[in-house]
């Protein structure tokens, strides 16, 4: 079913006049007058050269020029009915918040672009997109680079250390700012700040369901809420496929549920049971199908068989429950791969793996490069970020067919694929919730590709909770957890403003937590502010009128947890005290791990390389005599590391890494037994903490000492310690030996990579550097030069000059 669902109907008094009117704001009440925000209809900017009120392209506020040359460059020839009623829906095109929900592979990403398009040239406006993931903002930005190319839009990456705060003041706003859910409630604090939040007149949710979860879900909901109150004309749209309580969404949004349960491509269910391919119809009747035929003791459960049956014709992905399955199964596959298929785009298998041989050094994982000559792969966070886009472009390609992923990465692995085999039904050590179920099997089926879509999930003994899970259990509802960050989300609050007692209290009423716990936010918000006062993050109230101490400042602007900060103050002071001056990169580097750190030591490699720091650098582990005690006993007994180990330990990884660079990050992981990817990901980490502690550094006296020396380390960390090639290793997508290359070529300066073309930049790399990774660089490249530029401006701007000068 198609349509859209609006809250309870009040009657509104509009800011700019007297008449009533119906609004999609939810509230309880059947008499109650709520001023509302003014109504934003898509009449077009006079300086819009794509609006056209007499060429209409079915679409309302968008000309047939904008939208055929949409269609051009996503190479589609119609929108999908279903489509074309959101965008014309006329609460829509007022302003009105809405939640989204259509199936995975629906076409909701489309309906961001348009609706993002359409904010940006009829209304002049930016428009922020939110992703959950780090990855899935990577992605994004290489596929937006085709708009920024034919619209000439310009994007701005906010994730992991990427995105300047406060962001550069820009001659026109007309931004497409895609971000993680972390960095768009910095961007918004400092827009809000800057009181340039007005620029951005549209804020796009992807996997919105993700609000229910521990962690990023809190945040996304402070952002939300932010938005909201602090830009009450902003419009709000929120996306997902799975919500099993879309109307308490809707009225956290005010705004309207539109849901969609078509899908493009027609799915279907299976189950997998002793040997048994069992089909699992959409009325819940289980139509047994086929026993499976080849008996292989390795392979008891038929999962070889079930892939290679429709390769190299189509494509599967195989969900694993964790990284050594994945490998595991790929080795088996990799020995029952019959000829044919080995055979199969050979040349093409050939270059790829020669590509990832360039772009790692020549030391990806043999398994790995192995595995991709005869067409299969494996994908799991413990790989590098580049060896995972190498095998995601070979499996968009064709020239690989199976791909094994861990079942933890469904939501950030956009690989569709005919068949998506679930080979077991736990994630991790727990089953599999419907959510998780519907994530995975929504990658089977190919829009454009395939006409159906098969999802086999490989039950065995827990056949009974299986077909719970697939036929009777609900989409699980989400439920707010914003009372763990209640503290920070107040916090914010008061920095962007709002610092009244009452305001504060019905400002959280407002959010998911006050809609679904309405009788205990006013005791949940004044506890809150009496221990963020005792706490020192607020100063008492004057006249009910709270404010930020210098602590509260600092998270404000640093985005730090309040609940860490006393922790990362005493650590500072701690070690300050025991005369440690935090002038060595190693003493820097190990203020900045983060206290959740997680990782396996190995004593052995912890005590070889604790022996080769130098003396100062190893009073931070304490008293020589005690520390190597406590080691030796470690290496006897074993036990589990307590964070301060995990901690040091994670700081003498980064600190090796630092002294080596990047290419060192197979040779980090060897020496240290840790996962590559795990090094690669914590590195990026650390990047963006520095940064933040870097923020909150300027605004905390106790910290000062680091206000110099974080900004520093960051720019180390980032040109991987070689001033020589610093400027090139800004560009994404340049690793170290890259940089090594070309700067001894003409391609030595930013500048000079951005007027390359793909095949110059390729060819002075030796041939083996993938195009679309030659194409991110060049992209890249012309996104720092653009930075430099309007940085400039705005320096000269800020001096009260101008271009004609």
């Amino acid at each position: 079913m198609t349509g859209w669902t609006p809250p309870n109907r009040k009657r509104i008094l509009c800011e700019r006049t007297e008449t009533s009117v119906d609004s999609g704001i939810g509230v309880t009440g059947e008499d109650e007058e709520i001023p509302t925000k003014m109504q934003k209809k898509y009449m077009g900017s006079p300086t819009s050269i794509y609006f056209n009120s007499e060429n209409t392209s079915g679409l309302e506020g968008l000309s047939r020029t904008l939208l055929d040359k949409y269609k051009a460059v996503r190479k589609i020839t119609e929108l999908y009915p279903w489509q074309q009623e959101f965008l014309n829906n006329k609460e829509l095109l007022n302003g009105e918040n809405f939640l989204l929900t259509a199936q995975t592979g629906g076409g909701k990403t489309l309906i961001a672009e348009i609706l993002m398009l359409r904010e940006i040239f009829n209304r002049n406006c930016s428009a922020i997109f939110v992703l959950p993931l780090v990855a899935l903002v990577q992605e994004k930005i290489l596929a937006f680079k085709a708009l920024a190319d034919a619209f000439n839009v310009r994007i701005e990456e906010y994730a992991a250390h990427k995105g300047r705060i406060p962001p550069i003041k820009r001659q026109d706003h007309r931004s497409l700012f895609v971000c993680t859910i972390e960095k768009a409630s910095l961007l918004i604090n400092s827009l809000m700040e800057q009181k340039q939040l007005k620029t951005v007149g549209l804020l796009v949710l992807d996997e919105v369901h993700m609000i229910g979860e521990s962690g990023r879900g809190a945040n996304l909901e402070c952002l939300i809420a932010k938005y909201a109150h602090a830009h009450p004309r902003g419009q709000i749209v929120a996306m997902s496929a799975t919500i099993g309580n879309s109307d308490e969404l809707a009225k956290f949004l005010k705004g309207y549920h539109y849901h969609n349960s078509s899908r493009p491509v027609e799915l279907k269910q299976y189950i997998a049971a002793d040997r048994q391919v069992i089909r699992v119809t959409e009325q819940a009747i289980l139509e047994p199908e086929r026993n499976l035929v080849t008996r292989d003791p390795a392979d008891p459960d038929g999962v070889v068989e079930l892939a290679l049956e429709i390769i190299p014709k189509h494509s599967v992905l195989i969900f694993c429950n964790s990284r050594a399955a994945c490998e595991n199964l790929c080795t088996l596959l990799f020995s029952r791969m019959p000829k044919a298929m080995i055979e199969h785009r050979r040349d093409d298998r050939v270059r790829i793996v020669e590509e990832l041989k360039a772009e790692t050094d020549n030391q990806a994982a043999q398994g790995l490069k192995n595995a991709l000559r005869v067409g299969i792969a494996y994908h799991h966070a413990g790989l590098m970020s580049c060896e995972r886009q190498v095998v995601e472009a070979a499996f968009h390609s064709g020239a690989i067919s199976i791909v094994c992923a861990t079942s933890t990465l469904a939501a950030g692995v956009n690989m569709p694929a005919r068949r998506v085999i679930i080979r077991s039904p736990k994630v991790g050590i727990q089953l599999m919730t419907k959510s998780q179920f519907l994530q995975m099997a929504g990658r089977a089926g190919r829009a454009g590709f395939d006409d159906v879509g098969e999802c086999i999930v490989v039950a065995n003994e827990a056949r009974n909770s299986v077909l719970k899970i697939i036929i009777e259990d609900p989409i699980p509802s989400c439920q707010s957890q914003l009372a763990e960050q209640l503290e920070a989300f107040i916090l914010d609050l008061v920095g962007l403003g709002f610092t009244n007692k009452e305001n504060l209290v019905n400002i959280v009423k407002s959010t998911l937590l006050g809609v679904q716990n309405p009788e205990s936010i006013t005791e949940s918000v004044e506890a809150s502010l009496a221990a963020l006062v005792e706490s020192r993050f607020l100063l008492i109230p004057t006249e009910g009128e709270y404010g930020l101490s210098l602590y509260g400042r600092g998270k404000f602007h640093s985005g730090l947890s309040p609940k860490e900060i006393p922790e990362i103050v005493d650590h500072f002071k701690d070690h300050f005290g025991r005369g440690l001056a935090f002038k060595t990169r190693f003493s820097i580097i190990s203020i900045c791990v983060p206290f959740d750190v997680r990782v396996a030591i190995d004593w052995d490699v912890f005590r070889e390389q604790y022996l080769k720091l130098e003396t100062c650098d190893r009073r931070m582990f304490g008293e020589h005599n005690v520390v190597e005690a406590q080691i030796l006993k470690r290496q006897r007994d074993g036990g589990s590391p307590t964070m301060a180990e995990m901690r040091l330990y994670t700081a003498m990884v980064v600190h090796r890494l630092c002294k080596y660079g990047m290419t060192s990050l197979y040779d980090n992981a060897r020496v240290f037994k840790v996962a590559v990817g795990w090094i690669q990901q914590t590195y990026e980490s650390m990047c963006h903490r520095a940064q933040a502690l870097g923020r909150f550094s300027e605004h905390v006296s106790d910290m000062w000492p680091l206000r110099g020396l974080l900004p520093e380390l960051v720019n180390y960390m980032r040109s991987a310690g070689n001033e020589e090639i610093a400027q090139l290793m800004s560009v994404d997508g340049i690793t170290r030996t890259m940089a090594g290359i070309l700067v001894k070529s003409k391609y030595n300066t930013v500048g000079a990579i951005s007027r390359a073309s793909i095949e110059e930049l390729r060819e002075v790399l030796n041939g083996k550097l993938r195009k679309n990774l030659a194409e991110k660089i060049i992209f890249s490249a012309k996104c720092v030069l653009r930075d430099a530029i309007d940085e400039k401006k705005e320096e000269i701007a800020a001096l009260g000059g101008g271009l004609g000068i």
